[in-house]
């Protein structure tokens, strides 16, 4: 009852991408009704949607306790499907940074994987370490030689070379997408999305990943894929030690 009516409330796919997919891998459902829908996902992390018109509201008394109630503390990690949730975290917790982002989802069938010859994409070995920390400075090294290790990253190669990577981030999304300077404007950028986003259609589940306000390159990119990006706004909140202590969710065998 409570996963059905979740999936009701998360009404846009584009929007509601990430707790859609959260819910399908097994995250917690801690609230779904008509004030809000929370999941869990991971340790000390939570998502929030408060639908319909709730979200321009300011956050009443009773929200509030809600979300002191959801919300574990430390608090490492949020998304807020609105900004009034975000900013009330973001001073719950005293985190400086909110990130706006947009949402990115394919919802069709499987793309096309157009890779200029010889380039070949395959997982990444643990090799190949060291050039991902380089290359992604995001979110920490930690965090970066985690993913290589969880076996979620792929590469392009160029025989032997890495020209590119792109993996999928502790929360299952799309992202770590990196190419070389001397392998860019070859279309394999373009290549590593597709191969990546048919991998996780072939989960029965929907790609998607956040673009961060403004990033014009990366939303002109993923429109011409086919990508659907959403009109409304969600926000990260993250604590400075947040990608040091995640465990991902996995895949689930059989999602529905």
């Amino acid at each position: 009852m409570l996963r059905s009516d979740a999936l009701r409330l998360l009404d846009d796919p584009v929007f509601h991408a990430d707790m859609i997919d959260m819910i399908r891998l097994g995250g917690e459902i801690l609230q779904a009704d008509d004030e809000a829908v929370v999941v869990a996902s991971a340790p000390a992390t939570v998502a929030i949607s408060r639908p319909g018109d709730e979200a321009s509201r300011p956050v009443a008394d009773s929200l509030k306790r809600l979300l002191d109630r959801w919300l574990p503390d430390p608090c490492l990690m949020a998304t807020a499907h609105d900004q009034v949730t975000a900013d009330f975290i973001a001073d719950r917790f005293g985190f400086d940074d909110v990130l706006p982002c947009l949402s990115a989802a394919f919802l069709g069938a499987p793309l096309p994987v157009d890779l200029p010859a010889p380039i070949r994409i395959k997982p990444l070995g643990s090799q190949w370490t060291s050039v991902v920390v380089d290359n992604y400075p995001l979110n920490g090294p930690q965090y970066a030689a985690q993913r290589v290790a969880d076996e979620v990253m792929w590469g392009a190669f160029d025989g032997s070379t890495i020209a590119g990577f792109i993996g999928q981030h502790v929360q299952q999304s799309m992202g770590m997408l990196y190419v070389l300077p001397q392998y860019r404007h070859r279309g394999i950028a373009r290549a590593l999305i597709a191969h990546l986003a048919n991998r996780i259609i072939a989960e029965k589940r929907t790609p998607y990943d956040h673009i961060v306000v403004g990033n014009q390159a990366s939303a002109q990119l993923q429109r011409a894929m086919g990508f659907t990006i959403s009109q409304r706004t969600l926000y990260w909140i993250e604590a400075s030690t947040a990608f040091d202590h995640l465990e991902p969710l996995a895949p689930a065998s059989s999602p529905n």
